[in-house]
């Protein structure tokens, strides 16, 4: 099609060119700038469209524009309609594959189009009911040698363009069509094709006025924007269906990628509405000594096991080949909790060491968090202009790992092995792994590969239970961290 446009367009009527300059220019001023702008004092829409169709019928006619310059016209309208018969099956299996595309592509770009007037005109629409009334209307009308039923957007635009609101637009207009198709049809043998290009081109102007909400676009979501570039260039290169599977197969490869970028978050309590989230979004967090609470943002399946092992390593703090290396350089996992508590220790001195220099300029120095029976985080220090690891936050060595699964909406059978390994590997430094909020569908899996046979008293519903469990189990309790 475009080579073919660009081979020809030398010979480009210039007849065509001016016709549809004028009625786009009409139109546009009517239907932008008379319509839209005086929509208030006008009781009914100017129908431009009727008007500019009626006119450039009559200038044919009488212009005799097919004869003189040559212009393409609508031609000889039958009139009349079919016989209803029942259809052929007789080339059904060749067609087979053909008809299932159609029937994907069309049912697609309704959808679309019905999603995408809803949302203009705020209503809502029910895609199984789509999919019943396109069923019916295609049923019905293959005894009567009928075009498969499906949304037209050029039609579509333009019906909303004129005002039209309900479906009570589309009786009317079925009844006009078979009034023309009946009576009138001969009366418009001379209407100018371009003057129905250039209607269709005028109320096609909203959807390409979406290509300048593409900047928002990429603004809220990089992957929404990608998505729509892709399958845009798809249906403009090569056709609307094509472009539209290029589309739908690029979105689950998106759907992949965003899975593979998640990311694992340390999460903390926030005691006004008892809740755990990432500290660095709240004010107010509390953490607990020895424990770690671990969020992933994400299903956990084969594409990402690695990624959200070597997360949770790196937030907990707690590499259990490292730990098992320093236990045997050591002698014993009593003498590396010795050593971990000792570092913590130092730390924590070292952050009293500095408020104590800092608490003469202190407005209110009695009211430190340590006086409160909590410790300091890095972010305590920070305004200091002294940041330290956050690993100082949570004094002594790690006890517990509880993970928050609320966000974990599937788990596939590698994902279950993966928590498998977590588990084991953290045993053997004598580490427990506790799981909160664990939805229906991944507990299922979960159950069928085994891990609830060997792991199930680890598993708890909510973060608030496993903090509890963790914590009376915990070597000895510690006090708490605050950061305000």
């Amino acid at each position: 099609t475009y080579k073919a446009i660009i081979e020809n367009i030398g010979d480009t009527n210039p007849a065509t060119i001016i016709m549809s300059a004028i009625c786009i220019v009409i139109l546009y001023i009517v239907k932008v700038q008379v319509n839209t702008r005086f929509k208030k004092h006008l009781k009914i829409p100017i129908p431009v469209e009727l008007v500019v169709v009626v006119i450039g019928t009559l200038a044919s006619h009488y212009g005799h524009f097919h004869d003189t310059y040559g212009m393409k016209t609508v031609g000889k309208v039958p009139a009349g309609l079919p016989l209803p018969k029942i259809p052929s099956f007789r080339d059904a299996t060749d067609n087979f594959s053909e008809a299932i595309i159609v029937a994907v592509v069309a049912f697609a770009q309704s959808v679309s189009l019905a999603a995408l007037m809803a949302k203009k005109h705020h209503y809502r629409i029910d895609s199984n009911q789509e999919f019943i009334a396109y069923g019916v209307s295609n049923i019905f009308g293959s005894f009567f040698s009928c075009y498969p039923a499906a949304a037209s957007v050029s039609r579509s635009s333009v019906q909303e363009s004129a005002g039209g609101k309900t479906q009570l637009t589309s009786v009317f207009s079925a009844a006009l069509v078979l009034v023309v198709i009946l009576v009138i049809g001969p009366l418009f043998e001379d209407l100018p094709n371009c003057v129905l290009s250039s209607i269709i081109v005028v109320a096609l102007r909203s959807m390409f006025m979406q290509l300048f909400q593409l900047r928002k676009l990429f603004h809220v979501s990089a992957y929404d924007f990608v998505i729509w570039i892709v399958t845009f260039v798809s249906v403009v290169v090569f056709y609307v269906d094509i472009g539209l599977w290029v589309g739908i197969g690029f979105s689950f490869v998106t759907v992949v990628v965003r899975t593979q970028v998640a990311k694992a978050r340390i999460l903390k309590k926030i005691d006004p509405v008892n809740a755990f989230a990432d500290e660095s979004k709240y004010i107010k967090t509390r953490g607990f000594s020895g424990i770690r609470i671990v969020g992933f943002n994400a299903p956990l399946y084969f594409a990402n096991g690695d990624l959200f092992l070597r997360q949770v390593y790196t937030l907990s703090d707690t590499k259990p080949e490292r730990v098992r290396k320093q236990i045997k350089r050591l002698g014993s996992i009593s003498e590396f909790r010795r050593q971990s508590s000792l570092k913590s220790l130092e730390s924590i001195s070292s952050f009293r060491s500095a408020r104590s220099d800092t608490s003469t300029r202190s407005s209110n120095p009695g009211s430190s968090l340590e006086e409160n029976g909590f410790l300091p985080t890095s972010n305590d220090l920070a305004p200091m202009g002294r940041p330290i690891d956050t690993s100082m936050a949570d004094c002594g060595y790690v006890h517990h790992i509880i993970l928050d699964c609320s966000s974990m909406c599937f788990i596939d059978t590698v994902g279950g092995k993966i928590l498998k390994q977590l588990c084991d590997d953290y045993k053997s430094i004598h580490v427990t792994v506790l799981l909160a909020c664990i939805c229906d569908q991944a507990w299922s899996v979960l159950e069928k590969t085994k891990f609830v046979e060997k792991y199930g008293d680890v598993t708890y519903m909510t973060v608030e239970d496993a903090v509890t469990a963790a914590r009376l189990a915990s070597p000895a309790e510690e006090p708490e961290n605050i950061h305000m």
